[in-house]
């Protein structure tokens, strides 16, 4: 109660006894002595004051009590005031401060009284603080100014961001004059905040990277998240999946086959599953889909599922991938099948030429059978093409090369593309060299690949058409470098569109229906050409044909190869060469031919008779042919060199070439006589060979 009410509350009775002390004084005055009366009067006006003013209850110990009251109040807000972390402050309608309680310390680094007298707008961090006199005129005007962030700079140099709460200051009769509030320091909350957004923007930035869908779905089945590869998947913003139920972002098939596994997501179920989707843009996809559950495992919160990661892989591609590997282990294994028939098998095709050419110096070229004799070699050495092409697909084989004419291989090609390619189309030969054009080059190989050349020609003119193959050059760039032999395989077909003939060359590519091509063919061409230093280009237009382009590097033209007169003794005694092969057919159509071109010839059957026997002849042996597989022939030119002998070998292999040493040369299956006599003459008349190992 009020000093002033309780005053009031003890007028009231002090009145009754003035009343009654005046009634009583009256009566007794009336009744006995008026003296008597006035005194009574006396009394009860010293009661009436005594009750009022001296009593405990009165008038003056109350309002002692109100004021030791407010003291003690003030006291304790002053203790809250300048004891609270925030900054409590006042600034008068200038924008100067009036009060800062002690917090200043802690925020400012300033002692309060040093505060006090300089403007809220000097400790802005520009030292103008145009924004904080903003906010001091809309707290004046009476405008809610609640949490406004302001960065001001302590004493130090230091910033410090404040989230400011303004009000008007008024005085007593409601007269804006100033404003007060409180200000926060959130200095650690925004570097907080601003470490959490580094963060979320490190974690998208990994996630948009990633080459999978990801997602995540709460308990309520709304997307909280979606990288952008989701996003681009769906060909919708990121920002317009993020928020939405799922039923809203997916289409009702695709909700009708995942529902089942969302609900045992949801359940707390690692999910895994399969989908095929046909996307709108990228065709047929192979999609992976696993759901991993978000298990709220913390007591405050219920247990079980709070949402689910989604994580869809494409694996159209690998899958793909997966399919062609396959099928190159497989080819791996026609490779290695090959490479374990390929001895034998070479050593029929070198019989086969052997007696071609046997057949071709009895007969004569004017002999009736002639043409018969050479369409048999033709075929012998398109036999030797497949084995080779084989071997290469096991990875073994080797380029035999030699040089080479390029119009008399394409002329003696053209023979055999005659009879594969059908009457509706005319084969036309041309050259435009002006002359020999010679490649160093594995003919058989380059064959092979303008047999590929002229198959897929075939399939592109089903109609019939012209197939024109042009021999020419091309002048080189500077005057360092070769001519370029040109070799232009062109067609009338159908032609290419340009997407296809962006990836013709690629392994696997293929526009022929399935089972009718393995898209290796102008792959394995491209692989051939540049081996052999070259390039493969193409050019097509639609409704007007094809032409292929190959650009191999010219060489001198080769010069022929005698004997060295070292070789044959003054006594007219025949060079001696030992021959070494497994194979007795082999071995003895070899010594004929070698015998043939005066040679003493020497057969042994294995490794031991061969070191044995070059051991004994050691000063009369002049060469070594050995024919007995690459390990076991490599093993036994070691075991020669150990006993001492140090002069020439050609080793007849397969394809495939061990490491040896330079004294010894390498001889690939098949080869005719022809080539056989060339290379030991060769062998034999080289300054290393005659001189031995350096």
């Amino acid at each position: 109660m009020e000093p002033l009410g309780r005053t009031r509350a003890l007028l009231i009775p002090g009145l009754i006894v003035i009343v009654v002390t005046v009634v009583m004084s009256i009566v007794i005055a009336q009744a006995m002595n008026p003296n008597i009366g006035l005194g009574v009067v006396g009394a009860g006006l010293v009661c009436l004051v005594w009750i009022v003013m001296v009593a405990p209850g009165g008038l003056l110990a109350r309002e002692r009590r109100a004021v030791a009251a407010l003291a003690q109040s003030e006291r304790r807000y002053r203790t809250l005031v300048q004891t609270a972390q925030d900054l409590i402050w006042s600034v008068d309608a200038s924008g100067e401060w009036t009060f800062v309680n002690d917090a200043a310390r802690a925020i400012y680094g300033l002692e309060p009284e040093t505060v006090i007298g300089t403007t809220l707008m000097e400790r802005a961090e520009d030292g103008k603080g145009e924004g904080d006199a903003q906010m001091l005129i809309r707290a004046m005007r009476g405008e809610p100014c609640i949490g406004q962030v302001r960065r001001h700079r302590r004493a130090d140099g230091s910033l410090v961001d404040l989230a400011f709460n303004a009000a008007a200051l008024r005085d007593s009769d409601g007269n804006v004059i100033g404003a007060t509030g409180t200000a926060s320091d959130i200095t650690e909350r925004i570097r907080t905040e601003r470490e959490l957004e580094r963060s979320e923007a490190q974690l998208r930035l990994v996630t948009d990277a990633l080459p999978v869908l990801i997602s995540y779905v709460d308990s309520e089945r709304v997307i909280r998240f979606a990288n952008r590869q989701h996003a681009d998947w769906l060909r919708r913003p990121a920002g317009s999946i993020a928020g939405r139920p799922i039923d809203e972002v997916l289409d009702e098939e695709t909700l009708d086959e995942a529902a089942e596994h969302i609900d045992a997501a949801l359940a707390g179920e690692h999910v895994s599953f399969t989908r095929t989707f046909e996307h709108p843009t990228l065709g047929l996809r192979h999609l992976r889909v696993d759901l991993e559950p978000h298990i709220v495992t913390q007591p405050w919160a219920d247990p079980g599922a709070a949402g689910f990661v989604a994580l869809i892989t494409d694996e159209t591609e690998r899958l793909k991938m997966e399919t062609e590997l396959r099928h190159v282990q497989m080819m791996e294994a026609v490779g290695q099948l090959a490479s374990g028939v390929a001895h034998d098998f070479n050593n029929l095709l070198t019989a086969m030429f052997s007696q071609i050419a046997v057949a071709r110096v009895r007969l004569g070229s004017n002999h009736g059978a002639a043409e018969v004799i050479e369409e048999l070699e033709l075929t012998a050495q398109q036999a030797r093409g497949v084995a080779k092409f084989l071997l290469s697909l096991g990875r073994k084989g080797s380029a035999d090369r030699t040089h080479v004419e390029l119009l008399n291989l394409v002329t003696r090609a053209g023979q055999m593309l005659r009879r594969v390619l059908p009457s509706s189309i005319n084969l036309d030969i041309q050259s435009d060299a002006g002359g020999k054009v010679w490649v160093y080059a594995d003919s058989v190989q380059l064959q092979q690949a303008l047999l590929n050349l002229a198959l897929n020609a075939r399939d592109a003119m089903p109609s019939g058409g012209t197939l024109t193959v042009i021999v020419s050059t091309e002048p080189a760039p500077d005057e360092h470098r070769n001519p370029s032999a040109l070799l232009s395989v062109a067609d009338t077909g159908h032609g290419m569109e340009p997407e296809v003939l962006a990836h013709i060359f690629e392994p696997f590519f293929t526009t022929k229906p399935k089972g009718q091509g393995t898209g290796l063919g102008l792959s394995i061409i491209r692989g051939i050409i540049e081996e052999h230093g070259g390039t493969i280009t193409a050019r097509s237009i639609i409704g007007r044909g094809s032409e292929f382009t190959v650009r191999l590097p010219t060489v001198k033209p080769p010069q022929e190869l005698t004997p060295d007169s070292e070789h044959a003794s003054n006594s007219g005694e025949r060079p001696t060469v030992v021959l070494a092969s497994n194979n007795r057919h082999i071995r003895e159509i070899l010594a004929t031919a070698l015998a043939g071109e005066r040679f003493s010839v020497t057969q042994v059957s294995n490794a031991e008779d061969l070191v044995r026997r070059v051991r004994e002849g050691l000063t009369r042996v002049h060469g070594v042919v050995v024919d007995l597989g690459p390990v076991p022939g490599a093993s036994s030119i070691a075991d020669l060199r150990r006993s001492g002998w140090l002069g020439p070998v050609l080793l007849v292999t397969d394809g495939h070439t061990p490491e040896t040493d330079p004294c010894t040369r390498p001889l690939h299956k098949p080869f005719a006589v022809t080539t056989l006599l060339s290379a030991v003459r060769e062998m034999m008349s080289t300054p290393q060979g005659r001189g031995g190992l350096p």
